[in-house]
């Protein structure tokens, strides 16, 4: 419907048009209605130029805050706008690249590239940076890093990629270098912060990780990440108090996430509000009732309340879907010695003990031996070998994966891969790996445990989530 104003003038020019007007008035209401449409008219051209030119500058001013889901919303709808604008799609790739979707940063500079009519110096440093962030940080960092020596205007962005690159390769302490540079030009940079954190998380530095969230979140008090990782950082050091204060606002947000109902059920076991940690904890385990960080707490409160036979049932399902949760075993062996089952006590005592060693030589491999040779494919080989054996396929294919980054041609990592994915059946992934092993080569033994549990159904290890 039109508005009031347009109808008026619409029928003042019918009446005109059928003579109902003097001349004089007629010749004012054609001059009214001529203005009328002129301003439409010119209104429908700006409009949309105006419309996109708010919604690029809010795009900047998310892209500065890191509030990427929010960033690419506002590009989505500029380039409604201006669909051909190269910079435009260039905006966008880098956007998608720092939210780690890769697919759609390579088909905005794709489009980019295009719309020039080929390469350009920020498309090729864009492209760096996306195999940066893949883990490829050996075969760009030279490029990298004279650009970062030569003061480039996206020093800042560069050094991001690099160190994201080495956290996702393991190699702790090359990150932590990457991480210096980048807060010496900005040390309020959040996502610095942020990977600094995450970092620390992984030595086991919790009291420094919760500091480094601490101050992200004081920066961006509605940063989701930050509060996450921090109420998580406040709950693993037994701050239960603390962390439910986060909880409850991350709750708030996010009513319906499987994690944050966990957490929650875990912090009000940790206040002494066991009715309603088994509440909500039972509530989720009725939805989702293979959600295995549900299942480990809910076996907590059970422990907390004497109930050893009901914490052994979970527990012992949470070790069917996740056999790498070592403190899931620690509180099976309790629940076992509880009950007088000295026998399956040993057992899982022993697998403990198995699990305890190689969880140590994997730190030992992250924290001392990558930061040394950290091109070393044998130190990721062995580091696949372990995770097999605590039963982490999916980190063992990174791991091996990690070996071929550093030398493509590692018989061992291609042999093992082949074995892990003919294990997982995917026989097209084994079948790319076989080609590069000879017929002669030794069989890699590797000690599988059981099949791959639904992915959705383990807590994820300690990793920068998207922004939101």
């Amino acid at each position: 419907m039109p508005p009031q104003w347009f109808q008026d003038v619409f029928q003042i020019s019918l009446r005109a048009r059928a003579g109902t007007t003097t001349p004089r008035k007629s010749r004012r209401v054609s001059l009214v209605v001529a203005s009328t449409v002129v301003i439409v008219a010119a209104g429908l051209l700006i409009a949309p130029h105006a419309w996109g030119q708010w919604h690029f500058r809010a795009a900047q001013h998310d892209l500065a805050a890191y509030r990427l889901p929010e960033a690419r919303e506002h590009i989505r709808k500029c380039l409604r706008v201006w669909p051909r604008s190269s910079q435009l799609h260039l905006v966008a790739g880098r956007a998608a690249r720092q939210a780690y979707d890769y697919a759609a940063a390579d088909d905005h500079l794709r489009e980019c590239q295009r719309l020039r009519g080929g390469q350009t110096d920020d498309i090729v440093l864009e492209r760096m940076l996306i195999r940066a962030q893949l883990g490829e940080v050996d075969a760009v960092v030279p490029f990298l890093r004279a650009q970062v020596e030569a003061d480039h205007p996206e020093s800042v962005l560069i050094l991001e990629a690099m160190a994201w690159g080495c956290l996702q390769q393991l190699r702790v302490s090359e990150a932590a270098f990457y991480l210096g540079l980048l807060r010496q030009r900005e040390p309020d940079n959040v996502r610095a912060l942020m990977y600094e954190g995450w970092a620390r998380e992984m030595l086991n530095v919790t009291d420094d990780a919760i500091e480094d969230y601490r101050h992200a979140l004081d920066l961006q008090p509605d940063n989701y990440e930050a509060r996450l990782r921090l109420a998580h950082c406040l709950l693993e050091a037994n701050r239960a108090p603390e962390a439910l204060e986060h909880f409850l606002k991350l709750h708030n947000r996010t009513p319906d996430s499987e994690l944050i109902r966990t957490h929650l059920g875990r912090c009000y076991h940790g206040v002494g509000r066991l009715d309603e940690g088994c509440q909500i904890l039972d509530a989720l385990l009725a939805e989702k009732p293979a959600y295995a960080p549900a299942l480990t707490a809910r076996a907590r409160l059970a422990v907390q309340l004497h109930d050893y036979a009901a914490a052994e049932a979970w527990l012992r399902e949470t070790i069917r879907i996740d056999p790498t949760s070592y403190p899931s075993h620690y509180l099976l062996f309790e629940c076992l010695q509880q009950q007088g089952k000295e026998k399956e006590a040993q057992i899982v005592k022993e697998r403990m003990d198995r699990m305890k060693t190689d969880l140590a030589r994997v730190r030992e491999i992250i924290t001392t031996e990558l930061a040394r040779t950290p091109q070393d494919p044998e130190l990721y080989f062995e580091a696949g070998v372990i995770s097999v054996r605590l039963g982490d396929n999916r980190e063992a294919a990174k791991w091996f994966g990690g070996a071929l980054r550093q030398n493509p041609q590692h018989v061992k990592s291609h042999a093992a891969l082949m074995r892990l994915f003919q294990f997982l059946g995917d026989s097209d992934k084994a079948a790319h790996h076989r080609q590069f092993v000879p017929p002669d080569t030794p069989v890699v033994d590797l000690p599988f445990l059981a099949a791959p549990a639904d992915a959705g159904s383990r807590e994820s290890k300690p990793r920068p989530m998207r922004d939101r």
